[in-house]
């Protein structure tokens, strides 16, 4: 065998090898995660199971419509926060013929800095009990508990709507316009954090896959939250992980690194980043770990209202530690 051969046999076994690894990586490589189920607050679990039994699965059946059925889901959430005791604000645009609104309430802070809570209220004409009426659930049981607090920011606490396709990273996208308008107002803004799919979780082995390379440095199994941040939200980012280190015992795994990252800006996010805000997103990963993703089995039974609740707590201790 000459040399020219033996190159091109190396460089051909070179080239297999990477590839491997490429596929491979999908896959999380490290240790799992452990998280103290013992702590149970069992009303703001059923509290959680509320907000999303009655969005993805008592509404639909009042709806013939996806439209109706958002602005059927638009008035509950205006009425979730009156009864925590908000004035719920509106910022209406239109589709077409169509009319659409965002939600929010604000919790006046020490400062007129304001940070974000948001998540979004559409689903992808399906249940979308993870997708994202969990993240829904976790920002209304939020504003809830910040009611009682004083915080340094003033917080908004925010539904938006239009996060799917067909408005998915358009300009129609609710969180998009949302923070459109904050920039116009030269709003200044500490942060967004967005709560996208927060409810599904396994203990089973490879139950979590990653964009490629990524597995090599995160779990096995899909039983954590995780904290997705480009760089220029990295400060927001360290914040959150103190915070849920301090107020509980489920694993937060954060991913600092590029917008183009697979996934990375697949949420509300986005829109925040457009404008150059930092935001980052607190997830269960979506579909890298749910099966049920943007299919009519995303239910509420498969959730995890008690790690739910554990996000509730963690967001709580960040809003008072400012």
């Amino acid at each position: 065998m000459n040399i020219k051969v033996k190159r091109i046999l190396i460089i051909l076994s070179a080239g297999a090898v990477l590839i491997s690894a490429f596929h491979f990586s999908k896959w999380g490589f490290t240790s799992s995660c452990n998280y103290d189920n013992t702590k149970k607050d069992e009303k703001l679990e059923a509290a959680l199971k509320v907000h999303v039994v009655k969005l993805s699965d008592e509404i639909p059946l009042k709806s013939k419509s996806s439209y109706n059925r958002i602005k059927i889901s638009a008035e509950y959430i205006k009425a979730e926060f009156k009864k925590a005791g908000y004035t719920p604000e509106t910022q209406k645009y239109d589709i077409s013929s169509m009319h659409f609104e965002n939600i929010f309430v604000t919790k006046k802070g020490l400062t007129d800095r304001l940070l974000i809570i948001g998540a979004h209220y559409d689903t992808y004409f399906n249940p979308g009990a993870d997708d994202d009426l969990s993240g829904v659930a976790v920002m209304l049981e939020t504003a809830k508990q910040a009611i009682k607090i004083n915080t340094t920011d003033t917080i908004i606490f925010a539904a938006f709507v239009n996060e799917e396709p067909p408005n998915f990273k358009t300009d129609t996208m609710g969180s998009y316009v949302f923070a459109k308008a904050l920039k116009e107002k030269k709003a200044e803004l500490s942060g967004a954090v967005i709560l996208e799919s927060v409810g599904y979780y396994s203990d089973k082995p490879a139950s979590q896959t990653y964009p490629p390379l990524f597995g090599f440095f995160y779990p096995n199994k899909g039983n954590f939250a995780a904290l997705v941040s480009n760089f220029s939200s990295r400060n927001l980012a360290a914040k959150l992980v103190s915070s849920f280190k301090n107020a509980t015992s489920l694993p937060l795994k954060k991913a600092v690194t590029f917008d183009f990252v697979p996934g990375v800006d697949f949420s509300d996010n986005w829109g925040f980043w457009k404008e150059g805000y930092p935001a980052v997103m607190i997830t269960d990963t979506a579909f890298f770990r749910n099966p049920n993703y943007h299919t009519s089995k995303d239910t509420y039974e498969k959730l995890d209202y008690q790690k739910m609740g554990e996000i509730v707590k963690a967001l709580k201790t960040f809003l008072e530690k400012g």
